[in-house]
């Protein structure tokens, strides 16, 4: 090795020595470890044969018989499941509604209860107050009444503080 930096030279000279095969054992020291012999450097730039054209005429049409037996699998429906609905739902006389806004501490996970007024497929119309509001069956809950309670607990109660005055300790 003539160039100063002999070591650049260093990996093709182990490669050659790698892939050349011995005369006492017929295969290079590649065979031996692999069991099949390397693609050296100039190996990978090889023609390939010269493929005739009947070749490529059987080789078109092994592929569209491949390509005409496909069949795309079939799709799933994914967003199909349906929530839950109590059965209690379609008889209920009052509900409650699903509050899904930010709520306060130990303030409760529906608003209500609210009459129902008329019953779809998909959505009750609400009596909410002043107002009669369309919502969606799967915010709903129904509400049911203990019979041993007043004739409509469901009117709302006014709070009325009580004040007491406090006598002074001496």
């Amino acid at each position: 090795m003539s160039t100063p930096a002999w070591y650049n030279q260093l990996p093709i000279v182990m490669l050659a020595i790698r892939t050349t095969p011995k005369e006492d054992f017929g295969c290079s020291p590649t065979e031996m470890v692999y069991g099949a012999t390397l693609r050296i450097p100039g190996e990978f730039f090889e023609t390939p044969p010269a493929e005739t054209a009947a070749d490529h005429q059987s080789f078109l049409l092994q592929l569209r018989n491949i390509v005409k037996d496909l069949r795309a699998p079939l799709p799933t429906h994914h967003g199909a499941v349906r929530n839950f609905e109590p059965p209690a739902l379609q008889t209920a006389a009052y509900v409650f509604v699903r509050h899904d806004a930010h709520r306060t501490p130990l303030q409760g996970p529906y608003d209500g209860p609210y009459k129902v007024l008329k019953r779809h497929d998909k959505h009750f119309v609400l009596d909410m107050g002043t107002r009669s509001d369309s919502v969606s069956k799967d915010w709903l809950k129904p509400a049911f009444r203990n019979p041993t309670q007043l004739p409509d607990p469901l009117i709302p109660v006014q709070y009325t503080p009580c004040h007491h005055t406090y006598a002074s300790v001496q």
